[in-house]
């Protein structure tokens, strides 16, 4: 019997390693942003005193507050457990999916990597914000994978514990969504009658709900009154308008921050057409072909200009709902009961991960990535369905074009980080220079970048505690440029 060689030098492989090597400098060299000056502040010398203020910060989110404290204290650890648990969410789509067409695996890394500026710059870049939503997506994927794998080893189970109990103690709507999960694979292996995989699933159902207790009790237990995070969070159901209010502004940031996502309606738009190649057969068909066509040239047009007013929300933001309807309507054309079940519980999973929150604040574009992770399984799922019942195999030389893109983009990416960082170093230095002065006010600005996260000054106050009687005044880079022309010829020369 012939030993499976496994080859090192792969094309994947490569890409990784690029994908990998270009992380690590663009969050290395990556500022820090909001509640990551606050974090960097505290210099706890052990754990003990780390998990007492995680506590009792406020809210239930005790992992995320913990590994917030250790990574912004720690730029190498930071980045090296930013790049793992991103490139292990990257390797665990597909395995989740089970895809067929390889060629798919780029096309995920691609729409991750290449998503909103926004969202990447608020689960990638911000630390504080990764480690609220990155570790709960990677380990819910890595126990559907190992569920989808159970082979009675008794590492399985201990991993899907604690997997399934740690991914509960990150952020309140990944908790909810990862219960309904393990539910779910719980009700299907028990109609299967699968008892193997269902003493599994039952045991990953366990383990989330129990860790969803402790989210919740947490801040029952050790909320303190006069904590800076009470009210940092509110629900809006103090009457009609309030509650209307709040959902039609929440909802224009989740379809403006789906709207910037370019890779992903390319994409989509590919998937909508191929499901025409399957059920389509009148003219209504044709007409959804050329929407299909024409939205993706828009979306594009869309982030390359700077499109305002009525008619940009009319073309992007309409077009991007007649899309969604469409393809989903054709879903449901399809044959195949089993695949439309599959898909249509990717749609509503990618619903019930935002909707519930529209009637909370804030609402920000990082709050929208755990639909967007539902999404890509959607749109992988039925792409990899489509492309084998149409026979259609991806050639050589359309694999090496989408590679080539995707080192192309993420070397543009990274020149944005690297012109980031001169900006960055130029504020530091700027607050540094002023603190040797002993001014009392310092002009700061905000990083003139879509993938910073913006900058709040009590933050600032938190990280330059030294200095108690500063007062921050933040404005726009344009603004700070024209009152500090002295300090840019110094920088210059």
């Amino acid at each position: 019997m012939k030993e499976k060689n496994f080859k090192i030098v792969t094309p994947k492989n490569i890409i990784l390693l690029i994908v990998a090597c270009t992380l690590i400098h663009i969050l290395y060299i990556s500022p820090m942003l909001s509640d990551d000056f606050e974090f960097a502040s505290y210099h706890f010398n052990n754990i003990g005193k780390i998990m007492r203020y995680s506590l009792y910060y406020g809210n239930g989110r005790l992992l995320g507050n913990i590994g917030a404290c250790i990574l912004n204290n720690n730029r190498i650890v930071c980045v090296i457990v930013k790049v793992v648990m991103i490139l292990a969410m990257m390797l665990l789509i597909p395995k989740v999916i089970n895809i067929k067409n390889k060629v798919l695996e780029y096309i995920i890394y691609l729409m991750l990597l290449g998503t909103a500026p926004e969202i990447f710059g608020q689960v990638f870049v911000w630390t504080s914000g990764f480690q609220n939503y990155i570790p709960p997506i990677v380990f819910m994927l890595a126990c559907m994978w190992i569920c989808k794998c159970y082979s009675k080893k008794s590492y399985q189970l201990f991993c899907i514990i604690i997997m399934g109990f740690t991914s509960q103690l990150y952020v309140e709507h990944c908790t909810i969504i990862h219960i309904m999960i393990a539910g779910l694979y719980l009700i299907y292996y028990m109609r299967e009658e699968n008892d193997v995989k269902k003493k599994c699933s039952k045991v990953w159902l366990l383990s989330t709900v129990v860790g969803a207790i402790c989210m919740f009790l947490i801040p029952k237990l050790f909320f303190i009154e006069n904590n800076r995070t009470k009210g940092y969070r509110a629900i809006h159901l103090n009457g009609v308008a309030d509650l209307i209010n709040a959902i039609t502004t929440n909802a224009f940031t989740l379809l403006n921050t789906y709207s910037k996502c370019v890779f992903l309606w390319i994409i989509f738009c590919i998937l909508g057409i191929l499901l025409l190649r399957m059920v389509g057969q009148n003219k209504i068909d044709k007409l959804m072909v050329i929407i299909f066509c024409i939205y993706p040239i828009i979306s594009i047009f869309d982030q390359i200009t700077n499109w305002s007013g009525i008619l940009r929300h009319i073309c992007i933001l309409g077009g991007m709902c007649l899309c969604s309807i469409l393809v989903i309507i054709n879903v449901f054309r399809l044959k195949n009961n089993k695949v439309k079940v599959r898909l249509f519980i990717c749609i509503v999973f990618c619903i019930a991960s935002v909707v519930p929150m529209l009637i909370v604040t804030p609402f920000a574009e990082r709050n929208v990535f755990l639909s967007y992770i539902f999404l890509i399984l959607f749109i992988i799922s039925a792409l990899d369905y489509v492309l084998i019942e149409l026979n259609i195999k991806i050639t050589y030389k359309l694999t090496t074009i989408i590679c080539v893109l995707m080192v192309i983009g993420i070397i543009c990416l990274d020149h944005i980080f690297v012109n980031v960082k001169k900006y960055s170093d130029m504020r530091e230095t700027y607050i540094v220079e002023s603190m040797e002065r002993k001014d009392t006010r310092i002009d700061i600005f905000e990083l003139p970048s879509r993938y910073m996260f913006s900058t709040y000054l009590m933050n600032q106050y938190y990280y330059y505690q030294k200095r108690g009687d500063i007062e921050f005044i933040l404005m726009n880079y344009q603004e700070w440029e024209k009152d500090h022309n002295d300090f840019n010829r110094s920088i210059a020369h």
